[in-house]
This record gives C-alpha cells, sequence and structure tokens, in this order.
C-alpha cells in the first residue's frame, strides 16, 4: 500500500509471496509453452514484455504495424491466445490492460528476444527494439509541428502522463542503440523531451524519477560535445537546455534527499549562469538545503546577498522597536484601506525578479529567524513581502506571507489576524499560487485560526496541507509534522495513531535530513512513549527515542529543549511531582517566544503555569505564588472574554475551581 504519511510504498513481504507464489514447475512448463507458440504470437508476446510487466493494448496496436511488419494476425487475437495459453492475464477487459502471468515469464520473453522471433526480422538488440518503441510513439503521439522550445506549456499537459512516461523510458532503454549507430539529429530532441518528462515527474511529486530524467537528458547532451570541449562545450552549444536540466536536477535531487548531487547541479549553474535571471533559481536550490541543514545564520547571508543582487533595499540584521512598530503600522493602515475582494482581485505579479524577491523573503522568515529568535527581522521582512504584493501584484508565495505576517498581529489584534489569514486562504485558491506554499500556509493559518476553530479541526487541514506539500516538492513540508502533533496531542484524541504517525515522522525526517524538524519532534514523540508505557522512567525526556536521535545527529543541547521542559512540567504536574513540574515552570516563565506568544501551545503553557501556581501555594502558602496563580488565569480569562477564544473556555472553567479551592475557603462539592 502506498503510505498517506511518506507518499512512499510500504510492503508486507509476507502476504505478498503468499499471495504470488508460484511454484517452479508451473514457471517451467509457462516457459516451454512460450518456445511452442506461432512465430507470429511470440513476437507479440515478446514485445508486450518490452513495454513492461503491465501493457494496453491501444499501445501495442499502434506500435505493431512498424516494429513487426510481418504480424497479420489480429494484437486482440494474438492477446486472447497468450491468454488463453496462461502466459498474460486481463487486468480490464473494456481498457483492454494486461500484465504477464508471473515476473518470470516476463523476464523470460525479454530474454528470448536475442534469439528468436525478433531477431529474425531484423532487430538483434533488445536495446534496438525499446529505441524503435519509444521513437514510433514519439513520433505517432509526441513530436511537435515546432521546435520543443517554443512549444506552448499547455501541449505538454495535452499528453498522458502514461504516454510520455512509456515513451521516455522506451527510448532511454535504447538509448545505447542511438548513441552507437550515430542518430545524433534526435539527441537534442531526446534530451529535451526527458526534460518535459522530469517536469512532469516533479510535478506528480516523484523525485527519483524526475533526477534520473534529467541526468539521463545530460548524458546525451554529453555525446554531442567533443570530449575537448568538455562541459564548457555543452554549456555554449546548448546553454538553455542545460540550464533548465541542471535547475530541475538540483531541484528534484534535494527534495529526494540527495544533497550532493543537489550541490553539484546547483553549482554548475552559479558557475555557467549568465546573469541574476539565469542564476536565481540555484540560489534559491541553496537557500531551501541550507535551511533543511539547518544553517540559519548562513541561509539568512545568502539570502540578504541575494536580495541585493536583485536591486532590492538592505534588510536591517537587527531592527529595533521603533522600525518594527513603523512597518507594522504602515502595513495595518494600507491594509485597513482596502476590502478583502480588493487585495484578492490584485493583478498577477508580471515582475519575476519580485517574485523571487516574495520567495526568498519568506524563506527568511520560515525557519531561521524563527529559530535564531530574530523576530523583529521576520517583521520588517513581512511587511516589505506584504507592501511588494500591494505594490506589484499577487505572487506565487504572497499567501505564505499574508498567514505569516498574521502571527505578528494575533497577539494583540485577533480579528486583524484573523482576517490577514482569510486573505491567505483566498490566495491558496488562485491557480499562481505555488502549491510548494500551501503547506506552511496551512499550518500558520491554523496557529491563528485555534482561537476560533476546534484543534482536531485544525490538525485536519494541517495534515491535508503536509500531503500537499509532500506531492509538491516543499522542503518545508516537514515543519507542518510540529504544528500537527501539538495540535493532535491537546485536542484529546487517543495516543495510540500519534504515537505510529510519529515513528514514521521521525523515520522520515531523518531520511531527508531534515535535522532541526526532527530534534524538535522527538520531545514529543518520546512524551508520547512515556506516557503509553513505553519507558523505565515517565519523568525522564532524554531517554529511549530521543536520546538515541540526539546522539545521531550530535545534538547542540538546544533544539527542542523548550518542548521538551514544557512536555515534562505538564507530566510532573499531571503525576503530582509539583517541584519537577516547578523547575521546569521557572524555567520557561520569561522565555522570549516572539511571534508565537498568541498560539495554542503558549496559551497550554501559561494554563499549566497557573496551575502550578496554586499547587506551589497550597504547598508553601507563599504569597507569590497566588500572585502568579492569578496574574495567568487572568491572561487566560482576556483571552476567553474579549479574544473569544474557544479551545481555553474549559481550561478557565478548570482554574476557576481550582482559585476556589485555595486557602481551604470552598469544598469540593460546592466547586461541582
Amino acid at each position: 500500500t502506498k503510505s498517506t504519511l511518506t507518499f512512499q510504498w510500504e510492503y508486507d513481504i509476507a502476504t505478498i509471496r503468499e499471495k504470488t507464489m508460484v511454484s517452479d514447475n508451473l514457471v517451467q512448463v509457462l516457459e516451454a509453452n512460450i518456445g511452442r507458440l506461432s512465430s507470429q504470437s511470440r513476437a507479440c508476446l515478446q514485445l508486450c514484455s518490452c513495454l513492461g510487466f503491465r501493457f494496453e493494448q491501444s499501445v501495442l496496436e499502434s506500435i505493431v504495424p512498424a516494429i513487426l511488419p510481418d504480424v497479420t494476425v489480429e494484437c486482440a487475437t494474438l492477446l486472447k491466445g497468450l491468454v488463453q495459453d496462461g502466459l498474460i492475464e486481463s487486468l480490464d477487459a473494456v481498457q483492454a490492460r494486461y500484465k504477464f502471468s508471473h515476473d518470470q515469464i516476463h523476464r523470460s520473453a525479454l530474454d528470448s528476444i536475442h534469439s528468436t522471433a525478433l531477431n529474425s526480422v531484423g532487430y538483434s538488440r533488445r536495446e534496438e527494439i525499446h529505441f524503435r518503441i519509444g521513437k514510433v510513439l514519439w513520433e505517432k503521439h509526441m513530436k511537435p509541428n515546432t521546435p520543443i522550445d517554443t512549444r506552448p506549456k499547455k501541449e505538454w499537459s495535452d499528453i498522458p502522463d502514461r504516454l510520455l512516461f512509456l515513451c521516455m523510458d522506451q527510448v532511454n532503454t535504447g538509448r545505447s542503440f542511438m548513441l552507437a549507430n550515430g542518430e545524433s539529429f534526435l539527441f537534442i530532441e531526446m534530451s529535451k523531451l526527458n526534460l518535459a518528462a522530469a517536469k512532469r515527474a516533479a510535478s506528480l511529486g516523484a523525485f527519483v524519477p524526475a533526477t534520473e530524467y534529467c541526468q539521463i537528458g545530460l548524458d546525451v547532451l554529453q555525446a554531442t560535445t567533443t570530449t575537448k570541449d568538455g562541459e564548457e562545450g555543452e554549456w555554449t552549444n546548448n546553454y538553455n537546455l542545460m540550464l533548465e536540466l541542471h535547475v530541475l536536477l538540483a531541484k528534484a535531487s534535494l527534495y529526494s534527499g540527495q544533497l550532493e548531487r543537489s550541490g553539484i547541479a546547483r553549482n554548475s549553474v552559479l558557475m555557467h549562469g549568465r546573469s541574476i535571471d539565469d542564476t536565481i533559481r540555484a540560489y534559491q536550490v541553496l537557500i531551501d538545503q541550507l535551511g533543511i541543514e539547518n544553517k540559519c545564520e548562513e541561509m539568512i547571508n545568502v539570502s540578504c546577498e541575494v536580495l541585493a543582487k536583485l536591486s532590492m533595499p538592505k534588510l536591517p540584521m537587527n531592527p529595533n522597536r521603533f522600525q518594527v512598530g513603523r512597518s507594522k503600522n504602515r502595513v495595518l493602515k494600507r491594509l485597513s484601506r482596502m476590502r478583502n475582494d480588493q487585495i484578492l482581485s490584485l493583478p498577477v505579479m508580471k515582475d519575476k525578479r519580485k517574485e523571487h524577491v516574495i520567495r526568498i523573503l519568506n524563506n527568511i522568515c520560515c525557519i531561521p529567524a524563527i529559530q535564531l529568535g530574530k523576530f523583529n527581522l521576520m517583521a520588517v521582512a513581512l511587511c516589505q513581502l506584504v507592501e511588494t504584493t500591494l505594490d506589484c501584484g499577487i505572487a506565487g508565495f504572497s499567501a505564505l506571507g499574508f498567514a505569516m505576517i498574521a502571527l505578528q498581529f494575533v497577539s494583540s489584534d485577533v480579528e486583524f489576524a484573523y482576517r490577514l489569514t482569510v486573505l491567505a486562504d483566498g490566495m491558496v485558491k488562485m491557480e499562481t499560487t505555488s502549491k510548494a506554499s500551501i503547506a506552511r500556509v496551512t499550518l500558520f493559518t491554523a496557529y491563528v485560526r485555534h482561537w476560533r476553530e476546534p484543534y482536531s479541526q485544525l490538525m485536519d487541514r494541517v495534515f491535508e496541507g503536509y500531503n500537499v506539500g509532500m506531492r509538491s516538492g516543499d522542503s518545508y513540508t516537514f515543519v507542518c509534522i510540529i504544528g500537527y502533533t501539538g495540535l493532535y496531542f491537546y485536542s484529546g484524541l487517543p495516543l495510540l495513531p500519534l504515537r505510529q504517525d510519529l515513528q514514521k515522522f521521525c523515520a522520515l525526517a531523518d531520511k531527508y535530513g531534515q535535522k532541526y524538524v526532527l530534534l524538535q519532534l522527538v520531545p514529543s514523540y518520546q512524551c508520547i512513549l512515556n506516557l503509553m508505557g513505553e519507558s523505565e522512567n515517565i519523568l525522564d525526556l532524554s531517554l529511549g527515542e530521543a536520546k538515541r536521535y540526539r546522539e545521531q545527529e550530535n545534538w547542540n543541547g538546544k533544539i527542542g529543549i523548550e518542548t521538551e521542559q514544557s512536555y515534562l512540567m505538564q507530566i510532573a504536574f499531571y503525576c503530582d511531582e509539583i517541584d519537577l513540574a516547578a523547575s521546569q515552570y521557572k524555567s520557561l516563565n520569561g522565555v522570549e517566544l516572539g511571534v508565537f506568544r498568541g498560539v495554542f501551545f503558549h496559551q497550554v503553557r501559561i494554563f499549566f503555569f497557573a496551575l502550578i501556581a496554586m499547587a506551589k501555594y497550597k504547598q508553601k502558602k507563599h504569597k507569590h505564588w497566588k500572585k502568579e496563580a492569578m496574574r495567568h488565569v487572568d491572561t487566560i480569562q482576556g483571552w476567553v472574554v474579549q479574544d473569544k477564544s474557544i479551545n481555553l473556555v474549559h481550561k478557565l472553567m478548570i482554574l476557576k475551581a481550582e482559585l476556589l479551592t485555595l486557602d481551604n475557603k470552598t469544598d469540593t462539592n460546592t466547586i461541582c
């Protein structure tokens, strides 16, 4: 089955063996049947084997006249006979799709090409057969009337995925024949078609095949260049094609976890690119990779260098509160003068450089500014992003900017922040919005919408955003897992599904080199393991899986530490270990949360602060603990009464009841 978490196939080997077990004797009998087939049936079977384990009658019929001109019997009749002989099976009678009865039969049919029927009509090598099949499909279904460079993009979308991939897989499998026989007029076309296949594969989230298509396209181009010229000659002779292949190879390799391969392709673009317009996408790949590798300072520095190359005003690295306030007030005034429909009807951004500016500003704010605590830089960058959108039109990443800037206002003006999330959602529905931004839009809007919507509902939205991000190759998609985990944990749902999710999420983050996300998830994962009795000490979140992953990643003792302290504080309170809970309270109280002051996990933290302060007052009768408790209760009451938070009402009721028990003035029955 295909996992909805990882979009990768998961295998139950025992079940597969049970359902596909075929005795060796039966396979030998079926293989012997191949030798007894008529020459036309055998040739048909061999041609089917070239199309793959599964194939379609319509495709077979389109290539037989060109590949097997001596075959006079209709394909449908030949296929019916092969079914009766037990060599193939019908998958779909309506669409006439078939598969081989066993993979050994498929292999035997392929291996027999060298010595039997197909060889008799002049094809001495399997590579030649594959190449001829691909060429026939290409000429019949895809050969353009105009050069591929100038072919409108829409025409490519008219070619079904199965035909495009089948054609390119056949041509690529037989490319050694093409190269050996000097059909050089096809080299450039083949590279362009591989680029088209790579783009289609990437659009479907199949990044590993996309990298292979790009690499084959580059290998074929290399065959058109003399050894003396080398890569320089390839860039000189086919600059645009080399540029597109290298950029897509860098992106697809990054999104499939092949960081070294991505770096080689990216650096080639940076070395040979003729202008910032040509190299900007390679810089974007570099910025994304720095984010994945958690190199936050370097990521910000490179981003600022690229913004300068794009002629943008220099961002202040450490803006003061006056600069932040001025930027936010300017944005607030401009947005207040416009209705939502006016903003959403802004034109599409035409300036390509400004589009890249929008994306880079988002990248600065998404991980590095947050992790480094540069919340003032984040505020100024987001204000610049919103103003650029208002001035130049809506870009592919404008929705993400509006979602993130909502966090800047939620702690002071929930209604205005909520309005910004509505605008972000409206932009997401536009065709121009990049799918690679949707995951983070759903996450950051959830960080605001929890004031008005239940956690469980937001959790589903964030998870769906994660799915979209995985399909689109958004390298920041994994941050959605952090939000999803928190929303699930505090929604009150059973922990077992979350435990299973986190086990897979951590393994996936590890596989893709998502160090920052992995180290943020580890405390949550270990907390759930402890609560479910899968740890020796419920109060120790540093053992087990947490210890294993942290040692593996050479943990610096910082990433995820606040998350660990927060969960430990809650578990300690539940276990009536009030002193331990209070020690975590002291560590967390006063921590600068920046834009996250209005997010749900901060609200939960304040709730436990109040409970712990009341518990300490009951122990020691020190007035400052009662004062602390009252302060935290007042904060939550303000969120409920003034800001109308729907997820804090029951927490406020619990705190009010607990307050009544202080100084033993009210008994439990009265409270109930």
